[in-house]
């Protein structure tokens, strides 16, 4: 498989990407820095049924197989906050309750 860098936004698209971004109905968001967490990004719809979930798990995937300028893999780490009922653990294969720490 052949990995393809990354493009890069030009400055004028990443200023207006981050301004966008940061704003919610015209107000600022409030960013709570996660410790160890460089980047997010987050699938969703206002729809149920539109492939969120799959679509998280294949970014997820295919992030995990990139390497860093390091030529270390990427850590990738995958959320699903469906109330209704998660679907990762079923489209990941994974079984049993996840290892929490304690």
């Amino acid at each position: 498989m052949v990995q393809q860098p990354i493009r890069q936004l030009t400055p004028l698209a990443a200023f207006s990407w981050r301004s966008f971004a940061t704003q919610t109905m015209g107000r600022p968001v409030t960013k709570v820095p996660i410790s160890g967490v460089d980047h997010i990004i987050a699938v969703a719809s206002g729809k149920g049924g539109v492939g969120k979930s799959t679509t998280a798990v294949n970014i997820a995937v295919a992030l995990a197989g990139m390497q860093h300028d390091t030529g270390q893999r990427l850590k990738v780490g995958l959320l699903d906050a469906d109330v209704y009922g998660p679907s990762i653990p079923q489209l990941m294969n994974i079984h049993g309750r996840p290892d929490t720490g304690k």
